[in-house]
């Protein structure tokens, strides 16, 4: 049987069935108190029910460490995902589950912008906290509310900290990326063939992880195409069959067949020498995977329409391909000669011979 009191400001719910533990919670208005004794209620006669007393002595920090337990071996969490999950081990670890509340998670956003982090990073934070609580929930047997990260997310919005991140517009300049390959080219010391690399990435559209993935095995000679396996896919990775156009097919055939994959290096490192290669060089706020925006925008500006692009860079539609692309407006203008620089060029009249 529930119970509804008033207290203070406050409306306490209190609930006392034979068999089950009595138990209460308070709430802004009567209303809310009374939906909540009807739930519950209901919860208990199913036998659905989980006492949240049970869980005072779980904390978000055990959660976390049974989490990166459930790591595999063949496929290991990145460097990034483990940073995150230990700060925020180390900013709520001690927080039992009870107590991670709406207002507790505003603290924690509050604790983050002071700390120089931006809107995109901290509902990263808070997308790891709800991955962790709902891979955990079955083990340690209790409710996941999926509604109290939709409403961080309403917070964070409605106070300026746009958890949506902003659409990436930086393209490299024909100069910037001749710096950058006189600079590795300069270095007798570097083992990867960075300035190859770069054009490749540029030709083929492809993140640097399908760089260093696709194998001479999945060549087709006859088609100029490769096989890009585990492709990243908003659902479910998968293998695509893709063209190597120009350039890229050429690059390919230069290299030398020394390993199973054509280009047989960890493309995490590009992730380290390429910045140090950018700061050298003073260009300003380039990153690798804007090499692969580059090539996108390219495919567009030489007349492909967009099946046929997102056939090269494996995007499902215009929206998810669009962020991707950027055109320069100034582009648009036909040159003296009439051409525009995103189509073929006009062929000229073949002279005919008139006969005196």
């Amino acid at each position: 049987m529930a119970t509804i009191l008033q207290i203070g400001s406050k409306w306490q719910a209190r609930i006392r069935i034979k068999g089950f533990p009595s138990t209460s919670a308070n709430f802004p208005t009567q209303k809310e108190a009374k939906d909540w004794a009807i739930k519950t209620q209901a919860q208990m006669l199913l036998k659905q029910h989980k006492d949240q007393r049970a869980l005072k002595d779980i904390n978000l920090g055990t959660l976390v460490d049974h989490y990166l337990t459930k790591e595999k071996p063949t496929k290991p969490y990145g460097k990034t995902k483990v940073a995150n999950l230990k700060r925020i081990k180390r900013m709520l670890g001690n927080v039992v589950l009870p107590a991670l509340t709406f207002e507790r998670l505003v603290t924690f956003v509050e604790d983050r912008e002071v700390a120089g982090a931006g809107g995109v990073t901290i509902y990263m934070d808070i997308a790891e906290i709800a991955t962790v609580l709902r891979s955990c929930k079955t083990h340690y047997k209790y409710d996941f509310e999926p509604k109290l990260f939709t409403e961080i997310r309403g917070y964070m919005s409605d106070n300026g900290l746009d958890p949506k991140s902003n659409r990436r517009d930086r393209r490299p300049t024909e100069e910037e990326l001749m710096k950058l390959r006189k600079h590795f080219d300069e270095k007798p010391r570097q083992q990867i063939p960075m300035s190859t690399i770069i054009d490749f990435a540029v030709a083929s559209a492809m993140r640097a992880s399908e760089i260093t993935r696709i194998r001479w095995s999945d060549v087709d000679f006859v088609k100029k195409t490769v096989i890009i396996r585990d492709r990243k896919h908003p659902r479910k990775k998968r293998n695509q069959v893709v063209p190597l156009l120009g350039k890229a097919w050429d690059i390919v055939m230069a290299q030398p067949r020394t390993d199973d994959r054509i280009f047989p290096y960890d493309a995490k490192t590009f992730s380290t020498i390429f910045p140090r290669a950018v700061k050298a060089c003073r260009i300003i706020d380039l990153r690798f995977h804007d090499l692969r925006h580059e090539g996108a925008s390219r495919l567009f500006e030489r007349g492909y329409d967009i099946p046929r692009v997102a056939m090269v860079t494996g995007h499902m539609d215009w929206k998810m391909l669009e962020r991707y692309t950027q055109l320069r407006p100034e582009d648009l203008h036909p040159d003296e000669e009439g051409n525009l620089s995103w189509q073929m060029p006009k062929r000229k009249p073949e002279a005919v011979a008139v006969e005196a």
